[in-house]
């Protein structure tokens, strides 16, 4: 049974505004402006920040009780959705900038959560767990129902939900890590094992391309790549691969993007298979990417906060201030363009500034402390 607990409003600290500034303070201030402008020939555009001074993090919400945040998705009226680990899912939305208040918080039989996914053409919200559950909410999170499929791997290993995604045609697809891919063209009401979908593989991670095709990684058996669900699907074992692949998403131009347990970046898609990058002093398994619409990406290595590379870059600098040595667990971007981190045990954090202002400069010098 699953129990919805009573709308509380979250706890909201506020910094107190600074004090009238001092006569000093004002001559100090136009002295320093009027360098500014003399410096800069009186040029009226705009300066743009040097990115290596610039602070990518600040603490958006912080942990009550020290849980891993697995999930993070926005609905289009840019409320924000969080899966903890072992305790439930919390509504939020943003009152002020940078100020968010909890709406709402949903306990669940099996809170142990591994994915958490929003489908933009419908609305609705689903959620899997470790132990192969898989929850749909079709109002907003006001309420959410069981609709997982049969277990049928007779198998003694945790047969857990590894990968959610849905298709603009209206295709469900789950993976459970020791069975196989499950397909349902009715928003989980009946589930179908997709023909010649890998199984007892190991599947790690799914992908749905802009190509319209589904990708599916796994521990030692390379990617897989499927199309034609409606009526006939079909798999090809598209790039072997002995690391195991740890995420996979789909960028903007209809390929997919996959990481591996030892840090590595791969493209497959239009363009063919690509080696994208890897930070030769850290072998750690890419957790998480996030894409931001103007084509920048950001990516989290294990223990070693993130990393992002601009549009039209070809390698990443870290992004760490405030984030070096945290797992950071899940990365997601809002309607404005902010990157939020969800971290093991200190909650949420947002980038100071939109991911545009991060991709308006190649500069990909390390901000992060890693002393």
């Amino acid at each position: 049974m699953i129990t919805v607990s009573t709308k509380h409003a979250n706890d909201i600290s506020r910094t107190a505004g600074a004090g009238v500034p001092t006569p000093g303070k004002i001559i100090v201030a136009f002295v320093l402006l009027l360098a500014t402008l003399v410096f800069h020939g009186c040029d009226t555009a705009p300066l743009q920040p040097d990115i290596s001074l610039v602070d990518f993090w600040r603490q958006a919400i912080p942990s009550e009780q020290h849980v891993p945040v697995v999930g993070i998705v926005f609905n289009a009226d840019n409320e924000m959705f969080v899966a903890e680990y072992g305790k439930g899912i919390a509504q939020y939305e943003q009152t002020a900038p940078g100020l968010w208040e909890k709406l709402d918080f949903t306990t669940f039989d099996d809170s142990h959560f591994t994915e958490l996914h929003h489908d933009s053409l419908t609305g609705y919200l689903y959620a899997g767990t470790y132990h192969g559950h898989v929850y749909r909410s079709t109002n907003n999170g006001t309420t959410w129902v069981d609709i997982s499929p049969p277990d049928t791997s007779n198998t003694d290993l945790i047969n857990h939900i590894s990968g959610i995604v849905t298709s603009p045609l209206q295709e469900l697809f789950i993976a459970r890590s020791a069975e196989g891919i499950y397909y349902s063209s009715d928003y989980g009401e009946t589930w179908y094992l997709t023909f010649g979908a890998p199984s007892i593989n190991g599947i790690t991670t799914l992908a749905y391309s802009l190509s319209n095709e589904l990708y599916a990684g796994t521990m030692r058996e390379g990617m897989y790549r499927g199309s034609s669900f409606q009526g006939s699907p079909y798999w090809t074992v598209t790039l072997d691969f002995f690391n195991q692949i740890t995420i996979a998403k789909s960028d903007s131009g209809g390929a997919a993007l996959f990481g591996t347990d030892n840090g590595e970046l791969y493209s497959w898609g239009p363009d063919g298979f690509q080696y994208l990058w890897n930070d030769p002093g850290v072998k750690e398994a890419v957790v998480d990417i996030a894409i931001a619409p103007t084509g920048g990406m950001f990516l989290s290595l294990y223990k070693h906060g993130v990393y992002h590379m601009p549009a039209g870059g070809t390698t990443f600098g870290q992004a760490n201030a405030a984030l070096y040595d945290r797992w950071v667990r899940c990365l997601a971007i809002d309607r404005d363009g902010f990157v939020y981190a969800g971290t093991e045990t200190e909650g949420i954090f947002k980038t100071v500034f939109p991911a545009q202002f991060y991709d308006d400069t190649s500069d990909t010098t390390d901000t992060g402390d890693d002393q």
